[in-house]
């Protein structure tokens, strides 16, 4: 079945099996970005001139006229006229060969366009991924530098009273100064990031503000994925597009091969004489088409050996980027298992509210408190852009 490009819907894109109602606006979104890219709408424009120029040609030769005429000499013999109708009639053409070859290559262009259109779904897929952590870590500083400044203003009072050194005020300022430095960079990010996602959309207004990830999970089982997946990997999917087009080739040379004959009409006229009949002639391609069937041959082996080493690839790849991706999800919980164990914010302040800590030690530990919870919002991240990766394989 041919596709249509603005059918196209993002709940295949992530795979239906591994999303959730709670991820709408994320896929809606990229599915947005997807309809309305640029470059894949004037992909789908040339894929449809392509198989359109694929299906011409397809039809039986034109017919012949011939007319003639002879004047006779010595003037006393009568003028010739003739007329020849013909048609010629080819095996390729009459087996279907020549339309069944250019269907196998409506079906390889479909593919390869479908190549271009999962590239830009894993570009704004990776995109929305770094803009979702962008997000994240800017409610984080500013909720740090909150609290940085609140700080700062009780470091202050702590100096004057002598309870802490002009040292370890010296170091509030500066925290609080790295926090609205990174805070700033952050900001250049998003901002780049945000634009290049709209580019990839052209024109369509972006409006999704939600820093959720794409709610997507690891398969169970790996082997049972890669089974599934392995023939709709890229290199898969092109070798097998060139090998039936290599196979069409086949079957379209051997009927190429094949005699070619033609049928007519001809017709002699002569004053007092005229003359009717048939004529059949039979073309022998004796060497037009030689080797041809060879070469078609050599390139269904060669697309063969590139899919089996495509798929072999893609088994490695996949397998690597999965294995990444449970460690990195394995190191994420032990992060958040860390900071949940950690956080004595409570605690921490009714030590120093008694006196049982330092004004030194509190602040020590409420910056390392603020590494930590930054450090979880790493994880998430890392953890995601493994699962980004992962998908943008298959993300069709």
């Amino acid at each position: 079945m041919d596709i249509t490009y603005k059918t196209l819907s993002v709940l295949t894109l992530l795979g239906a099996s591994c999303i959730s109602a709670a991820a709408d606006n994320y896929n809606a979104t990229l599915d947005k970005i997807i309809n309305n890219n640029p470059g894949l709408v004037a992909s789908f424009a040339a894929l449809d001139a392509e198989k359109a120029e694929n299906l011409t040609g397809l039809n039986l030769a034109n017919p012949e006229v011939g007319l003639s005429y002879q004047w006779g000499v010595p003037s006393d013999v009568p003028d010739k006229k003739t007329i020849d109708v013909s048609q010629e009639f080819d095996f390729a053409t009459l087996s279907g060969a020549k339309k069944r070859l250019a269907k196998v290559k409506n079906k390889g262009a479909e593919a390869a366009f479908r190549q271009s259109l999962r590239a830009v779904a894993a570009e704004a897929d990776a995109l929305m991924t770094d803009i979702v952590y962008q997000r994240r870590l800017a409610q984080h500083y500013d909720s740090a530098i909150n609290l940085m400044n609140r700080t700062l203003s009780a470091g202050k009072t702590a100096l004057e009273q002598g309870q802490i050194t002009i040292v370890d005020f010296n170091g509030i300022r500066m925290d609080l100064n790295a926090l609205e430095t990174d805070r700033q960079l952050n900001k250049i990010d998003y901002d780049n990031n945000l634009s290049s996602l709209a580019a990839l959309g052209g024109s369509t207004n972006i409006n999704w503000t939600s820093s959720d990830y794409a709610d997507y999970n690891l398969p169970a089982d790996f082997s049972q994925w890669l089974e599934e997946n392995r023939v709709k990997s890229d290199g898969v999917i092109q070798a097998r597009a060139e090998q039936n087009v290599a196979e069409g080739e086949i079957s379209l040379r051997k009927s190429e091969n094949l005699p070619t004959f033609s049928l007519g009409y001809t017709s002699e006229l002569v004053k007092d004489a005229n003359y009717h009949g048939v004529t059949l002639g039979i073309g022998l391609p004796l060497w037009a088409n030689s080797g041809r069937v060879k070469a078609a041959r050599a390139a269904a082996n060669a697309a063969q050996i590139a899919g089996e080493k495509a798929a072999l690839d893609f088994e490695l790849k996949q397998r690597a980027l999965y294995d990444k991706a449970l460690v990195t999800g394995r190191m994420l919980e032990n992060t958040r298992t860390m900071a949940r164990d950690c956080d004595i914010h409570g605690e921490l302040d009714k030590l120093y509210s008694s006196g049982q800590i330092s004004a030194h030690e509190y602040m020590a530990q409420l910056v390392s408190l603020l590494e930590l919870n930054k450090k979880v919002i790493e994880s998430e991240y890392a953890w995601q852009k493994a699962l980004a990766d992962f998908r943008a394989a298959t993300i069709r």
